[in-house]
C-alpha cells in the first residue's frame, strides 16, 4: 500500500469493491460491485440491477445521483465495462459467520 500511496508509479485508473449480503444482514440479498475513478463513483447491485452513480468533481459528498441522467450514459457505459473486465474474481457467497 506504501507505494500508492506514496508515488504516482503504481497508481490505478479505477479502484474496486464488492459485498455479498446474506438476507440476514441487510433484510434483502446484495451483489454490490463498485468502481470509482478520480472523477465518478459507480455502485451496482447486480441482485436488483439498480444503482448509483456520482460525479466526484462536481458533488464530492456524493448527494446528487445521477445513475439515470441520460448526459452521463458514456461515462456510466465506460464505468460498467471497468466492472465487466474481472468477472473471475466475483465470488458466490460464503457461509455466513454471526448476524451482524
Amino acid at each position: 500500500m506504501r507505494k500508492l500511496i506514496q508515488t504516482d508509479e503504481y497508481s490505478r485508473e479505477y479502484a474496486m469493491n464488492e459485498w455479498e449480503l446474506l438476507p440476514t444482514r441487510a433484510g434483502v440479498a446484495l451483489s454490490l460491485r463498485t468502481v470509482r475513478t478520480k472523477t465518478h463513483e459507480l455502485v451496482y447491485d447486480y441482485q436488483s440491477q439498480t444503482g448509483e452513480m456520482y460525479d466526484l468533481e462536481n458533488d464530492p459528498h456524493e448527494l446528487n445521483n445521477i445513475y439515470d441522467d441520460p448526459n452521463v450514459a458514456n461515462i456510466q457505459g465506460a464505468l460498467f465495462a471497468m466492472l465487466e473486465q474481472r468477472p473471475e474474481d466475483i465470488q458466490p457467497n460464503g457461509t455466513q459467520v454471526g448476524l451482524a
